[in-house]
């Protein structure tokens, strides 16, 4: 490893893992190193790109970031929590069982649009008989691609891979979704040297019990082509705030929703509440915007009003 970089020699390199002050690198030479921050300042997520430095013979230092492409985080109890950086493509994962609520799926929806991330529904175990994937299919059939699969038969996997090579050379590809709908069985499908615990249901709550407690990016080849595909195995949520967000930017969250803002008496200044003449409300009257979707605008414009009420409560 010597012969590569020197001592003091910079290099740059993907974090594929990162755990408080010790985050696991990918350098572009080619090995994993374990590194260090230089400063408090510097805080590497996983999918960060990084500058680093052998500043002895087995120790390594992030001495900075570089650029982000997109940042993708949540919020919980008034505080926001960096997920991961330079993510291209999000697919959020559902399953029959464990069930999310639609306000979950919309609320990864929209932070991933707000920061302008390509979407995909997977949703996994088709083998269990239930009416959820008609619901999911009417509610974002036409602005969001939806592919079922199946570990156990591999069925759809083919078209997931295909969807995967669409992300362009070294895309970073991130699984999120709620615990237990099978985000680490697929990476293991796909990535057959990756290395996960897959693990069953609660039989209690018919809760998924999470197997993924730390980010971490796997690396892998698709089926057939020289082309390399980076998939990042998110921990399973179940509490996915946005009051981080703009209004504008949750707004980008509800694509189904722009054909009809043209409709509303006063286009720019709408919220689309209790406005008299609106075009989203009456698009929800006629059934040309789904129901669940208006509610998750609702839920999520209200958690931003509470947000902004709490911000100007601590300020008095």
């Amino acid at each position: 490893m010597k012969n590569l970089l020197s001592e003091q020699s910079a290099t740059e390199g993907l974090v594929i893992w990162s755990s408080g002050q010790k985050s696991k690198i990918l350098t572009t030479v080619g090995f994993e190193v374990l590194a260090s921050p230089a400063t408090r300042s510097i805080s590497p997520l996983v999918g960060d790109r990084v500058v680093l430095k052998r500043s002895a013979p087995s120790a390594w230092t992030v001495t900075s970031l570089l650029e982000r492409r997109s940042l993708y985080k949540r919020s919980y109890r008034g505080r926001v929590k960096e997920l991961a950086a330079n993510i291209d493509q999000l697919l959020i994962v559902v399953a029959p069982v464990p069930k999310p609520n639609f306000l979950t799926i919309d609320r990864m929806i929209v932070e991933g649009l707000a920061q302008g991330i390509k979407i995909a529904i997977i949703f996994n175990k088709v083998d269990i008989k239930s009416d959820f994937l008609s619901q999911v299919a009417n509610t974002y059939q036409g602005f969001m691609p939806l592919i079922q699969t199946n570990t156990i038969f591999d069925s759809g996997l083919n078209e997931l891979r295909s969807y995967l090579r669409s992300g362009g050379v070294n895309s970073l590809t991130a699984l999120c979704g709620v615990s237990g709908v099978g985000k680490s069985a697929l990476i293991k499908k796909l990535c057959l040297s990756a290395e996960l615990e897959v693990g069953d249901l609660s039989k209690k709550s018919s809760q998924g019990k999470q197997t993924t407690s730390l980010a971490k990016i796997y690396r892998c080849f698709a089926d057939g082509l020289d082309q390399e595909i980076w998939l990042l195995d998110l921990p399973g949520v179940q509490n996915f705030g946005l009051s981080h967000l703009s209004y504008e930017k949750v707004l980008l969250g509800f694509p189904d929703f722009r054909e009809f803002l043209v409709n509303c008496e006063f286009p720019r200044s709408c919220k689309h509440t209790a406005e008299r003449e609106c075009g989203i409300k009456q698009a929800v009257l006629k059934g040309e915007i789904k129901e669940s979707r208006y509610k998750s605008y609702l839920h999520i414009l209200n958690e931003l009003v509470e947000n902004q009420s709490f911000i100007w409560q601590s300020k008095k």
